[in-house]
C-alpha cells in the first residue's frame, strides 16, 4: 500500500457512498517543494492547520484523496482537490496509499468517520466473466 503504479479513478477506490453532497469536500492540498512523485487517488491524508498534506501518521488520518495531483502540480502550490471526508462509504483497501506501517492506524481513523476500508474479492477484481 505504500505506492501505486496506475493511474487510479474514483470508482477503483470508492466502492460505495451515501452521497457525494455529504461525503466529499472540496480542500487544499498543500505545496510539497520537494515532492518527487505524482499524488494519486487513494492517498489517505491528514490535516495540517487548514489545508491537507500526505498522511505521516495513520492515527491523524482523516480523508482519501479522489483527484490525481501531478508533481510539477504540487511542486508549484497549493492545489484545490475533492477529498472523501466522511461516510457512510466503503472504500477498497488494496487501492488506498498509506506509508508501511501506518496502515492499521489509519484504517482506524477513516472507520471512525464512517470510511470502512474492505478487501476486495478477487473474482471481483478480475471481473465476473473472468
Amino acid at each position: 500500500m505504500d505506492s501505486q503504479t496506475e493511474k487510479l479513478t474514483v470508482s477503483d477506490v470508492v466502492k460505495e457512498m451515501f452521497s457525494e453532497l455529504y461525503c466529499v469536500v472540496n480542500g487544499t492540498l498543500s505545496q510539497d517543494a520537494d515532492a518527487t512523485d505524482d499524488i494519486v487517488v487513494g492517498q489517505v491524508l491528514e490535516d495540517d492547520s487548514n489545508d491537507y498534506v500526505v498522511v505521516a501518521t495513520g492515527t491523524n488520518a482523516n480523508g482519501v484523496l479522489l483527484t490525481h495531483v501531478a508533481v510539477d502540480d504540487i511542486v508549484a502550490g497549493d492545489v484545490t482537490v475533492s477529498i472523501l471526508k466522511r461516510g457512510p462509504a466503503t472504500v477498497d483497501a488494496d487501492r488506498l496509499t498509506i506509508a508501511d506501517g501506518q496502515e492499521t492506524t489509519a484504517k482506524a481513523a477513516l472507520l471512525a468517520l464512517g470510511i470502512v476500508s474492505v478487501d476486495e474479492p478477487e473474482k471481483l477484481e478480475e471481473g465476473l466473466n473472468s
